[in-house]
């Protein structure tokens, strides 16, 4: 449920349906403020591998994600992070405000020195009102 762009760019989250958008929100919500960070970064960045942000401080570790994971809506290990299911990146990304959206846009392309074409894209998709 994954909506690939035509230029091979990063998946951008589908919309789903109000009542399972509900249930995810409602668990989000629950959160502490740095779990709901690292999540949000997590769905912008609409990979694993976290370690480029969390390197250079701008990422989650493992202790902001712990109540994330407790509540089943990712899964860490030594891979990176996994969202338990691909709607509940949608969930988490359209239930942010698009200003907050736009900031974890702009702090994930801060961290993608060695990605340029990701790089590149990241601010792209927060101009285009994603």
């Amino acid at each position: 449920m994954i909506r690939r762009p035509a230029g091979g760019g990063a998946a951008e989250p589908l919309p789903l349906g109000d009542r399972l958008s509900a249930v995810l929100i409602a668990r989000f919500a629950t959160l502490p403020e740095p779990a709901q960070a690292a999540l949000l970064l997590a769905a912008v960045a609409d990979g694993p591998d976290l370690r480029a942000a969390a390197s250079r401080g701008a990422g989650p570790d493992a202790r902001a994600l712990a109540p994330a994971e407790q509540l089943g809506l990712v899964r860490v290990d030594r891979t990176g992070l996994r969202f338990a299911h691909p709607l509940v990146r949608s969930a988490i990304y359209y239930s942010t405000p698009f200003a907050q959206r736009a900031a974890a846009h702009r702090q994930l392309a801060g961290t993608l020195h060695d990605q340029p074409d990701r790089r590149a894209w990241a601010p792209g998709r927060r101009r285009a009102g994603s």
